[in-house]
Formats: C-alpha cells, structure tokens, sequence
C-alpha cells in the first residue's frame, strides 16, 4: 500500500466473520503482524491483539446483543464482577452489573431508571451519551448501530474534560453574581451622586425663591386692603413650599453622604481582572481583546473592593465603546507602583478620543459624548476615587485614543484606624 509520503508499507489484513456474510476487517503494519505470525495465531486473537490498540473502549455486540468482541480499554472500564466480560455476555448484564457496582443513583428507583434510558439509548444510535460513574468519573458513550441489529460501542473517558467544563461553568457564576452584584452597586451609587448632585445644584436657587418672598412680604406689608393680604398670604405659602423642598433636598443628600467607604486590604491586580472580564462579558462587541498587564509586584491595597471594580467596570466599558467598529479594538489595561506609595490604573483605547471641551469638563455631573447618556458615570468615578484620597485624570493616548489613570494611596486609611 502506498503512504502518503509516497513510500511503499505492506499491509497485512486481518478479518472476523460477524455471521450473515459480513466480515470486520482490521489492518496493520506487516511487520507487527509477522510476529504474530510468526507465534503462531490464530486471525482471531490477531484481530483481539489489534483492537486492542486501540485507544478507547469498543465491543462489537451482535443481533442478540450479545458481546462478541472487546478490547482491553472496554473491559478496564465495564467490567465488574460477579458478570465475565467474555463473549456471549448478554449487554443488559453487563449495564446491570456495572450500575450496581459503582453505585450509579440515589437509590433503587435511580438505578433502575439510568438502567432503562441506558438501554433504551441504544434505540438511537449515534447520540453521545455521557454519565457521572465510580469515584466522580465521567465517560462518553456511543452506539452505533450495523446493519442485521449488530452494534459497535465505543466509550471515551471525559473525566478530565467534565472537571474542565464544570469548573468554567463555575467561573462563570461567579462572574454572573459578581456583575449583578457590581450593577446593583452602581445603581445605588448612581442614584446617590444624583441626589448629591440635584441637592447641591438646586438649593440655591431655592433658597433665592425663599428670599425673594420674604422680601416681597416685607414690601406688601405696608399696604392696609385685602388685596395686600391675599398677596401676603401667597407669598407665605410660596416661601413654605420653597422652605420645604428644601429640607427634601438635604435629606436627600444626607442619604446619599456615605462617609468613608469600607476599607480593606485587597489584590488590586485580581479585582481590576476580574472587573475587566465583567465589563467584557457585559459587552455586545465581540472583537473586543484586553491586553492586561498586571504588576505581579503590588503589595495589597487598603480599598473598597466593590467600589474600585465600579471604576475599572465604568472605564472599560467606555472604552470598549470608544473602540467600537474600529480598525484597533484593543484595550490595554494596565496596573503599577508608582511614587512609592502609591498605585496606578491605567485604561487606554484606540478610538477617536475626546474634544477638548468635553475633556475640561469631563468629570462634571451631566457632561457626555453619548447621545443617550446621563454623564453621571465619571462623576461618580471621580467621587469614588476621590474617597479614597486619591485621584483620576485623562490624557490623549499615544498613537490615538484615550487613556484613563487613576492613582490610589497604599495606606489610605490607616491613619484614622491608628487614631491620628
């Protein structure tokens, strides 16, 4: 027979009669077979010999469903005692023996139920099935049906590709609670800062309505007739409106005054990484890559997570926003030592940066580029790294873009848990 690579090997074939004029036929490499040969055997046990070989479980079961041959890979993973894995060993036996063994259900009634859909997955060849059996091992079966009811089974362990998957889908939960959980924080900060804001923008001009009227009161009280009185009375009435909006306002924004946030001493590097990941899987752009190059040698951070991985959330999401249908969909994502006791953030993008006077005014309530913004997001960056005494700023990337840095104090904090 000739090889692919144009070189000549001889062949030896080797067949087994599965009775009704079918043949199963296996081939190898002449001189592996002169040896057998050369020993003596018979096709049969060259055939066993082969097949052994062969990597993953198989048995061949006739139209009777009985074994008619199987390989060691087969017998190591489904023979069980007190039933022989030898030929004419009756399949539903072998299924039976083997539940029974390892275990396979809660109880009874789960044994007898995986037994049946076991047996009756036979009736539709060619499915993967895949089950849990012995100490949390995992194997893939399928059946694949012959002509005159004949089957071939061959099972593959999984078990390592199952703990694979089942720690990802692991991972995956936990990157889902932790974006909800990470949304809700936002929303309860966005709903605060804009409290905050909407108290300190309009109790000015409502303490110069409450002026106003006063004034306006003190004038009319000169004049003696009804009109002068009425005129009072709505002046008053105006006054205690103003008077009582603004005590509104202040509740609101003594409710959104949380002080200083909760501290402790976190790994700066796994948060920012993993509030990158939610801001990414949040994300509808699927061309987005994060180049994110983490210095392994930060010591830990006195912050609030929760807080923090808002900020690196907003950001990214920003820029993946930014990047978005562009030729560079990249976003560097960066975190360093810096001034000694301090630690850097840094998020860069590629996209078409921001106008100048967008940027001098970027971190103010109400300030954006999107057309269905609020222009609370950097506001609310800036108060949360601002509680944390340190700082946020943007620049112009080099070669395009914008890149977003802020700095956080390493012993932020601890001056006031020392009582200084």
């Amino acid at each position: 027979m000739k090889h692919a690579n144009g070189q000549f090997v001889q062949i030896d074939w080797t067949s087994l009669s599965l009775g009704r004029d079918r043949l199963l036929v296996t081939g190898r490499k002449a001189a592996a077979i002169d040896l057998l040969e050369e020993a003596g055997l018979a096709p049969e046990i060259r055939l066993a010999r082969a097949i052994d070989h062969i990597p993953v479980a198989f048995a061949l079961y006739d139209e009777d469903d009985r074994l008619v041959i199987s390989n060691r890979c087969y017998e190591a993973t489904f023979s069980t005692p007190p039933v022989p894995m030898v030929p004419g060993t009756r399949f539903e036996m072998i299924v039976r023996a083997f539940a029974k063994h390892h275990g396979i259900g809660a109880c009874d009634s789960d044994r007898a139920r995986w037994i049946a859909r076991r047996l009756n997955w036979r009736e539709a060849p060619a499915r993967a099935l895949q089950f849990e059996y012995g100490d949390s091992h995992w194997a893939e079966i399928n059946d694949f049906a012959l002509p005159q009811d004949q089957m071939i089974t061959v099972a593959v362990d999984v078990t390592e590709k199952r703990r694979a998957e089942i720690k990802l889908d692991a991972r995956d939960r936990q990157l889902r609670r932790l974006q909800s959980e990470l949304t809700n924080a936002s929303r309860m900060t966005a709903m605060a800062h804009l409290s905050s804001v909407l108290g300190h923008e309009l109790s000015q001009p409502l303490a110069a309505i409450a002026n106003y009227a006063q004034a306006a009161r003190r004038r009319l009280q000169s004049l003696q007739d009804q009109k002068g009185d009425e005129l009072q009375s709505l002046l008053q009435q105006t006054a205690e409106q103003s008077q009582r909006a603004k005590g509104i306002l202040s509740g609101l924004r003594s409710l959104a005054q949380t002080g200083d946030p909760s501290l402790c001493l976190e790994d700066l590097n796994r948060d920012v990484e993993t509030a990158t990941r939610v801001a990414v899987s949040a994300s509808e752009e699927d061309r987005v890559e994060i180049d994110f190059r983490p210095d392994d040698d930060l010591p830990p951070v006195m912050m609030n997570r929760l807080q923090i991985q808002q900020v690196v959330v907003n950001l990214v999401r920003n820029a993946i926003q930014a990047v978005a249908g562009s030729m560079n969909e990249t976003i560097e994502v960066t975190t360093a030592r810096v001034d000694g006791d301090l630690v850097e953030v840094s998020v860069a993008d590629r996209g078409p940066g921001l106008p100048d006077d967008v940027r001098a005014n970027l971190f103010k309530p109400f300030v954006t580029t999107k057309h269905d913004g609020m222009g609370l997001g950097l506001s609310i960056c800036h108060s949360l790294i601002d509680a944390h005494g340190g700082t946020i700023q943007a620049e112009e990337n080099l070669g395009g873009g914008t890149r977003f840095r802020f700095r956080l104090p390493l012993n932020h904090g601890e001056a006031n848990s020392n009582g200084l």
